[in-house]
């Protein structure tokens, strides 16, 4: 099959990762793939060049570009697509109306987050499938569009297991000396995009609390966003900056993650979190809040800790509770790996999309 999918960019984020994920596991299998991102290439887009998948950019105008659907109607007749695979509202537009014209045979849309926007019944009626990441998002999606609900479907998200390992004493220590962590001490990790949905402000709030009880634990916070220079004065008011590590936009997030003792997920918004999947797959106890479909993926006292979102005491006993039991921790990182081993494997999500493609 010919497979073009449709995201605003590749910058750094979750469903930019999946679009390039699923990609190249398409490619695997035998499919032409392409990435069209509607705005520009982003951070990530070396990612799928590297995997030789196409990336188009179209540069798109605000608002309802007639232009771009024009230029993307040629591009689908062009590489005669079979599949046209949109991701979130802009893409669905533009991408919808535009495999219409182009004649394509199945368009798909998947739905990834918990945002309420709407559009048109049409838009909706001319996509052969809807396919949300949870179950949690799926409702919302019903909730506040009129969609045919035959045509919709949960398709978990899925990762690259084999490519986020356990934890080795080298790396660990090969990053607490780059980082210039004092090597006696735990890490708190995030991985997330500074922005408000993942609420880092709560889990700063919460490290104060576990900073005063704990003197041998850091905090871990990679990603970029727009949020980051608050973050930081945040953190400063706190008096937790000289244990608190802002690491920004990183391409080598296993190695990262492999370092922490504990993940952590203060989102108050979510869809379903590649990063709590890539924590599970490299064994990493879990603390996340009981939002979207965290709790889908974390078995609350099984594969890690759920509480309640903008809750900084909670979140810090929940956190504090990992650190001081080793064996607790253990024992949820081996449960969280067996359930990502069985459930969320990108081969298994791959699988699913083609599936709801020739369906």
């Amino acid at each position: 099959m010919n497979i073009i999918h449709i995201v605003n960019s590749l910058e750094c984020g979750g469903l930019e990762n999946f679009a390039i994920d699923l990609s190249l596991e398409q490619r695997n299998l035998g499919h032409t793939v392409h990435i069209c991102c509607l705005e520009v290439a982003g951070n990530l887009a070396p990612k799928a060049l590297k995997n030789n998948t196409k990336v188009h950019v179209q540069n798109i105008n605000p608002g309802l570009d007639l232009k771009c659907i024009w230029r993307l109607m040629k591009l689908f007749r062009h590489e005669k697509a079979d599949v046209v695979h949109t991701h979130n509202m802009k893409p669905l537009i533009h991408g919808t109306l535009a495999a219409k014209l182009a004649g394509v045979k199945a368009i798909v849309h998947t739905k990834h987050g918990r945002s309420d926007e709407k559009t048109y019944p049409l838009i909706w009626n001319m996509n052969k499938k809807i396919i949300s990441i949870s179950e949690d998002t799926r409702s919302c999606l019903l909730q506040h569009n009129n969609v045919d609900l035959e045509k919709t479907s949960v398709i978990p998200n899925g990762i690259p297991i084999n490519s986020f390992a356990e934890s080795s004493e080298c790396v660990t220590n090969e990053v607490k000396n780059e980082l210039n962590i004092p090597s006696n001490h735990k890490i708190i990790g995030i991985v997330a995009r500074l922005a408000v949905e993942k609420d880092h402000s709560t889990l700063l709030n919460s490290f104060a609390l576990i900073a005063a009880q704990l003197k041998d634990v850091s905090l871990v916070i990679v990603g970029d966003g727009p949020l980051i220079e608050p973050l930081k004065e945040e953190a400063r008011k706190l008096n937790i900056n000289e244990r608190t590590y802002f690491l920004g936009f990183r391409t080598d997030i296993s190695r990262l993650v492999s370092s922490f003792d504990v993940f952590v997920l203060s989102s108050i918004s979510e869809g379903m979190s590649l990063t709590l999947l890539e924590a599970m797959a490299a064994k990493k106890p879990i603390v996340a809040t009981n939002v979207g479909g965290n709790p889908e993926v974390v078995l609350n006292g099984e594969s890690g800790l759920i509480v309640d979102a903008q809750n900084p005491s909670k979140m810090a006993s929940a956190l504090v509770r990992v650190l001081e039991d080793s064996e607790f921790a253990t024992n949820l990182g081996k449960q969280g790996f067996q359930r990502v081993n069985k459930h969320f494997s990108v081969e298994e999500m791959t699988q699913k999309y083609l599936t709801a493609y020739e369906s």
